[in-house]
């Protein structure tokens, strides 16, 4: 079997939740449970999330500012400079 779980939304995402549902002509409830089940196998079942603490870096603060870095890199290799 499984577990009942009972939820309160805003009135405006159910209507989406509702109107998304309906266009794949499924009730809310399944919708929802399909929605809430691949959100849940994308957390647990990120590839790059099972590196995390197992890499080592000199840089300490890669958490607060990874797309600082990303964007460095990336506008190094446009440039072309070194190694990007």
């Amino acid at each position: 079997m499984g577990q009942t779980l009972t939820l309160s939304l805003p009135d405006e995402m159910y209507v989406v939740l509702k109107n998304i549902s309906e266009a794949e002509g499924k009730t809310v409830e399944a919708f929802s449970t399909a929605l809430l089940s691949n959100a849940i196998l994308a957390i647990t079942d990120d590839p790059l999330l099972q590196l995390a603490g197992t890499l080592e870096c000199d840089i300490k603060d890669i958490a607060e500012r990874h797309n600082d870095y990303i964007g460095i890199s990336l506008m190094k290799a446009m440039r072309g400079e070194g190694d990007a």
